[in-house]
């Protein structure tokens, strides 16, 4: 995972309440996100790099379900009768598949960040999901976020695009529904410092149990093609010579 330095982070990072303070105030530690400075936020390419990861994630098992459907990749006959081991019409079988690979991607990450914050792809690059007050997203502006990224996506990609011209790095869709995206460790000395104790666990159960069929169907595929490659590759080569 990356690292951040806090050392070198503006000091009002690391205590938002410290310019109140110094200005005779006396309140309640500040924990409001629009206030923190701008390298507190996730950058686009950490952003877009954890969204790849994430969308690797679920494509295993979304092959999983499309191979029985008869809709993988470069084998789907739209002209053919039936499909599958179902025996289904190419346009239900269509169908059925990308409800499925919707619904996939729709429990993956409105679940893990509901439960954590952060899908696996952002723990990995250092970025977290959070409401105006810092709070983890609820289920429903979990669900609203992964739906509303296909308006961002869907005009070329000028909603994420938007990251780099934007002072706290927001797409559309973060401001569709109110979230931000920081640093997850900027996050966690945020929460230390106003006092807020919370357990950031790894989204394991939601990211990992659910799509391990996947996983481990990804990893089989490549235990089955590497080793025969590599000796086509080895014979091509004393071939040459």
């Amino acid at each position: 995972m990356a690292s951040v330095e806090v050392a070198n982070i503006d000091p009002c990072l690391q205590n938002p309440a410290m310019q109140a303070e110094n200005e005779g105030e006396i309140d309640e530690p500040a924990h409001d996100i629009k206030s923190l400075p701008k390298q507190a936020f996730a950058g686009p390419f950490r952003r877009l790099i954890a969204f790849v990861l994430d969308c690797l994630i679920v494509v295993p098992t979304a092959l999983l379900i499309a191979w029985p459907l008869g809709t993988l990749p470069f084998l789907f006959d739209r002209a053919a009768e039936s499909v599958g081991l179902f025996g289904l019409s190419p346009t239900v079988a269509k169908f059925i598949t990308n409800g499925c690979v919707i619904m996939l991607y729709d429990i993956y990450f409105t679940g893990t960040l509901r439960a954590s914050g952060y899908t696996l792809g952002m723990h990995i690059l250092d970025v977290a999901v959070v409401d105006g007050q810092g709070h983890r997203p609820s289920k429903s502006t979990a669900r609203r976020r992964y739906f509303c990224t296909v308006l961002s996506v869907i005009p070329f990609g000028l909603g994420l695009l938007a990251m780099f011209w934007h002072p706290q790095k927001r797409t559309w869709h973060d401001r569709m529904v109110g979230t931000w995206a920081l640093r997850l460790q900027v996050l966690k000395h945020v929460e230390e410092n106003a006092g807020i104790e919370r357990k950031h666990q790894a989204p394991i159960t939601t990211g990992v149990l659910l799509f391990l069929p996947g996983m481990a169907l990804a990893a089989g595929v490549i235990l089955l093609v590497v080793p025969p490659l590599g000796l086509l590759l080895r014979f091509a080569r004393r071939r040459a010579r």
